[in-house]
């Protein structure tokens, strides 16, 4: 897939004093800042990375449907996952915040996480998003990383796994 020249980069900048420490981490989505406008049909994300190598490689939604197999109960709520990385398999989330992934993602560069194809993807005003963002250099649609995708999703939000992280985001301007 060609990189999308609108999707959020890397810019450099530090957590300001209004952030509470769940924001101080890497990966996890800056809730004042990242919101979603179905008028325009886009997500708004600003997340914070250690190092301005970061990209987005592509956007998945999570079917609601894996959710309840686990016993989740997701009404009103849509989940997308953010897949990211940089060229090193380092591990990264521990490093101090330099740099945010920021910028806009559009609707219709949104794929299915379990068929990877792309979704004319929709949301309602009085829904909310919760977004994952997952740091990993394999490819999501062609590596086993996801074969098991329930367990994979499990273990993305009770286990917590060292590169990931998110937060829940509502309608914005």
């Amino acid at each position: 897939m060609k990189k999308n020249p609108n999707w959020p980069i890397c810019k450099p900048g530090k957590p300001g004093n209004g952030y509470s420490s769940l924001h101080k981490k890497n990966f996890n989505v800056l809730l004042k800042e990242s919101y979603f406008n179905p008028s325009k049909k886009y997500v708004s994300v600003k997340i914070p990375c250690p190092k301005k190598d970061f990209e987005i490689q592509k956007v998945y939604e999570v079917s609601s449907d894996i959710f309840l197999e686990i016993g989740i109960n997701v009404s009103n709520l849509r989940i997308l996952l953010i897949h990211i990385s940089e060229p090193t398999a380092a591990s990264t989330l521990g490093l101090d915040i330099n740099f945010f992934l920021d910028g806009k993602i559009l609707f219709d560069e949104i794929y299915d996480l379990e068929t990877c194809q792309p979704i004319k993807f929709d949301i309602k005003n009085h829904e909310s998003l919760l977004v994952i963002t997952l740091n990993d250099d394999k490819d999501l649609c062609s590596s086993k990383i996801l074969d098991n995708k329930i367990d994979k999703l499990s273990e993305l939000l009770i286990i917590k796994p060292e590169e990931a992280g998110g937060g829940v985001i509502v309608t914005g301007p």
